[in-house]
């Protein structure tokens, strides 16, 4: 009776060597194929960020700032997207936006999106005193 557990039992461990590293690596390459979709469409939003920067700063060069405005305010959502709605690039665009406000004489836009600037700077240099 040991003997035939203990062959059981060596029967069961063999297949599980056998079985787990065609499953580890499938699930390896599931991964892989996902984290290269993962970088190609983080590129491609990062394309299209730099594609909008463009038509904002030549709208805002043109005197349209309603225009630039609304590309800024579709660069924010890449943004936001690509790096979290913390990050000095964000606030950075919400300055930016604020001084398009500013320039169309928007002046309680403008407050709020250097508002928004202002409460992301805070909170990175909160968490830059607490690391």
């Amino acid at each position: 009776m040991r003997w035939q557990i203990a062959v059981s039992g060596s029967v069961i461990v063999l297949m599980g060597l056998v079985c787990c590293p065609f499953v580890s690596a499938t699930h390896g390459e599931e991964i892989r194929a996902k984290g290269h979709a993962e970088a190609a469409t983080s590129a491609s939003r990062a394309a299209e960020r730099n594609r909008l920067w463009q038509e904002a700063r030549a709208h805002s060069q043109a005197g349209d700032y309603a225009a630039a405005i609304a590309a800024a305010e579709k660069i924010l959502q890449v943004e936001i997207w690509l790096f979290g709605e913390c990050d000095d690039r964000v606030a950075y665009t919400h300055g930016w936006i604020g001084d398009q406000q500013f320039t169309s004489k928007n002046y309680q836009n403008a407050a709020s999106s250097y508002d928004k600037r202002a409460e992301i700077l805070t909170t990175l240099a909160g968490k830059m005193a607490t690391s």
